[in-house]
């Protein structure tokens, strides 16, 4: 994800993923060549909380916000995996699919766009 001081995941895929499908997930994405892949497990996790406050300053998301904060409620995990193009977009948000993920985004220079 970016770094601390920042407040934009700017080419990020973002997800959620339960944790008995994680340490897959997290595999099939190494293997994919994907090897920088971010996982927020806490509740209290501040790279969490930026994602949170992105995710809410955006009135469409504001729905998506709430139900990774459900999902983070039930165990599951936010991860983060940065995506050079479109074609990177495309691999993670098909591994991701695979293994159940959930809320898909994809956070560009100037839209947040579902996957």
């Amino acid at each position: 994800m970016p770094q601390a001081n920042e407040n934009y995941p700017k080419g990020y895929v973002v997800a959620v993923v339960r944790r008995e499908q994680l340490e897959g997930a997290r595999q099939d994405l190494h293997q994919a060549g994907f090897a920088d892949v971010i996982v927020h497990t806490s509740q209290d996790d501040p790279l969490k909380d930026q994602l949170t406050a992105n995710l809410n300053s955006f009135g469409d998301e504001s729905v998506i916000l709430q139900e990774h904060q459900k999902a983070w409620e039930e165990g599951a995990a936010t991860v983060g995996i940065h995506a050079a193009d479109s074609e990177q977009k495309q691999r993670i948000r098909e591994i991701l699919q695979a293994h159940d993920g959930l809320q898909m985004m994809y956070f560009g220079t100037l839209v947040v766009e579902e996957l």
